[in-house]
């Protein structure tokens, strides 16, 4: 009986048809490209990511006579328990496969450029996972060029920026660990005194938070995981306190400098004076890390894609100036060249120094805000309950987005201590704002490692269990808001100022992260 076999890349569509006369049996394997970071040098990872993209290698085809079928016979023949030998020879055999694909530049193309020969060379040998733990400074001296130049050689060979593709790597490598195991976080116990914990527990996360559905990024909540809205936060652009320079004459500003701002880092003065003579003096727009929910808010609001470049300048706290950061290393106020900025630190396992430049928290920008020097001439995309401590009363730095304000206040919300009427998102006026959302695993722990078990979870539809109370919404059941329940929390908390809006006080929609708002409107 003749047998075919094929490969196709994972952007292919067709449709396999069988005879009637017999029976078909199909053996089939995956490779995934993007796990093989330890094995694939980072130039046969561009080749095989573009290859997709041309139209001459959609398929390939191979009989049974052929070496490689003959191979993949014999394979397909060992016992299923031999595993880990099967798994190479299946492996060695893709490589072999697409083998084809991965052509050497041709030095003569550049005419004899002898760095760019250097820099493929080094790349060329170099493993991606090697690429993930380099810094720009030892690739640049091993190229014998300068960092500036490095990074335009990558730009130009992979059309991705150096920084870019090497966070792409460390989301890969902890999205492999996190798909592997229960990762585990360590809590301190209320022992000990004088404010210091003395004993420690580690335990999975039950459940997680955050400013934006992980469906506007790469790591949407999908099998055993589930996403419930909670309620909507509210976001607003809030500037420095400053009390001289550009910011204090700032008070509103538009999607389109926004949008300018957002890869640039900074927007010139005189997008807001309209004189040429205010070009190259500049406001600095404050940037989270990308992790954030509020930067994924922001720059989704402007339409760029999660993986979209975004300039993050930080602010000198001690000697007073901004920086574009050189170093992937934490400190608690901004201190150049390190690039992290967080009370925090660097995290359990150095985790917050996995997701690029910026701010890990709002709280830490608007601790920065709070530095009055002339030379913070900054403004940032905050929550409006992060927003309500910059300045001497509250929300006294908020500052309007396109002529709108988030509350039916307007400028009153300057010293606000009182309700806030959120009518401007309710009611769909006002565009910057998100669903807070809650995230949590139906699937089963490692024994011993959950207090509680996934029926006494729950979901926001089951009452009687945890979901059931703590994320129970009116909007689903009526009636009144649930004691115990973040609805119930945020009605409670309306006569001094709460910074977040119920579901049912919704009467609009938005599908997506910073898409449209669509009706019913009132």
């Amino acid at each position: 009986m003749p047998v075919m076999g094929l490969m196709v890349l994972r952007n292919a569509n067709g449709v396999v048809r069988a005879s009637q006369l017999g029976l078909l049996k199909l053996r089939f394997f995956t490779v995934q490209p993007q796990y093989l970071s330890g094995l694939l040098t980072v130039m046969e990872w561009h080749q095989l990511e573009v290859a997709p993209r041309n139209p001459a290698l959609p398929v390939s085809l191979f009989s049974a006579n052929e070496p490689i079928g003959q191979k993949f016979t014999r394979l397909a023949e060992q016992p299923h328990n031999n595993r880990l030998p099967l798994r190479c020879g299946l492996l060695q055999l893709w490589a072999s496969a697409v083998a084809g694909w991965l052509v050497s530049p041709d030095p003569a193309a550049d005419g004899g450029n002898k760095l760019r020969d250097h820099f493929r060379e080094l790349v060329g040998q170099m493993t991606e996972a090697e690429l993930s733990e380099c810094s720009l400074a030892d690739l640049a001296r091993q190229v014998h060029c300068s960092e500036r130049h490095f990074s335009r050689l990558f730009r130009e060979e992979f059309g991705v920026p150096f920084r870019a593709r090497q966070i792409e790597l460390r989301l890969q490598r902890a999205r492999q660990l996190l798909a592997g195991s229960h990762a585990k976080l360590i809590f301190a116990q209320p022992v000990g005194s004088g404010g210091f914990a003395t004993a420690y527990i580690t335990n999975s996360p039950t459940i997680g938070f955050s400013d934006a559905s992980g469906a506007a990024s790469p790591y949407p909540a999908t099998g055993n995981f589930v996403e419930e809205n909670v309620c909507v936060q509210p976001f607003v652009i809030c500037k420095s306190t400053a009390t001289v320079g550009p910011v204090t004459n700032i008070n509103n500003v538009t999607w389109e400098q926004l949008e300018y701002g957002v890869p640039a880092g900074r927007i010139p003065l005189s997008s807001w004076t309209g004189k040429i003579t205010d070009t190259n003096a500049f406001v600095y727009l404050y940037e989270r890390t990308k992790d954030s929910g509020t930067r994924r808010t922001e720059t989704q609001g402007e339409y760029y894609q999660y993986n979209d470049p975004v300039t993050a300048y930080i602010y000198d706290y001690t000697n007073n100036f901004w920086y574009l950061p050189t170093m992937t290393a934490v400190t608690a106020n901004g201190s150049s060249p390190n690039g992290v900025v967080g009370s925090e630190g660097a995290g359990q396992g150095n985790v917050n120094l996995n997701w690029g430049y910026g701010y890990i928290g709002g709280g830490d920008i608007k601790n920065s805000l709070n530095n009055g020097n002339a030379a913070n001439q900054g403004i940032a995309y905050l929550s409006i309950a992060d927003a309500k401590g910059v300045g001497t009363v509250n929300w006294n730095n908020v500052i309007s987005y396109n002529g709108l304000w988030p509350t039916a206040a307007g400028a009153a919300i300057h010293g606000n201590t009182g309700t806030n009427d959120f009518s401007p998102i309710t009611c769909g006026y006002y565009p910057l704002w998100g669903f807070e959302v809650l995230v949590f695993s139906t699937g089963t722990y490692p024994a011993g490692d959950q207090d509680i078990t996934p029926q006494q979870l729950g979901d926001e539809f089951t009452p009687g269990t945890f979901m059931g109370v703590f994320n129970s919404q009116t909007l689903i059941n009526g009636g009144s808001p649930l004691l115990g329940s973040i609805e119930k929390t945020i009605k409670d908390g309306e006569s001094s100022g709460a910074t977040a809006i119920t579901l049912a006080e919704m009467v609009n929609a938005r599908p997506a992260v910073g898409g449209t708002i669509i009706p019913p409107f009132q």
